[in-house]
């Protein structure tokens, strides 16, 4: 977990880091919740999309697997981008650190004050 804030309203954000069992087994509900309705659309369409297609082509419902997982591993590491291009910086050393070895931010990148 690490924690940004936002650079001029100083608004504290918790997020998750790495794999979200939370968005594996719940889905699009997991960025609804977070208000974060552009990937909330995203995995609703991708999911469904994913459901026809195992029906057109009769593939068994084990199969169906493949779309939760795969957000599953991406999704914490998405909203963590998605809330930097909004304006949040990491809150603390930990947060930066991370950030860094994840490649998501610049080694000389700015914390929050």
């Amino acid at each position: 977990m690490i924690t940004l804030k936002h650079a001029t309203s100083g608004i504290l954000k918790e997020c998750p880091t790495g794999f979200s069992f939370t968005t594996f087994f719940f889905g699009f509900f997991v960025p609804l919740f977070r208000k974060d309705f552009k990937w909330a659309a995203i995995m609703l369409v991708a999911s469904i999309a994913y459901g026809v297609l195992l029906e057109e082509f009769n593939i068994s419902a084990g199969s169906g697997i493949a779309i939760p997982m795969a957000f599953g591993f991406f999704y914490n590491e998405q909203f963590i981008k998605d809330a930097l291009e909004k304006g949040y910086v990491p809150a603390d050393e930990a947060s930066r650190d991370w950030l860094v070895s994840k490649k998501i931010l610049a080694p000389e990148s700015p914390m929050g004050a």
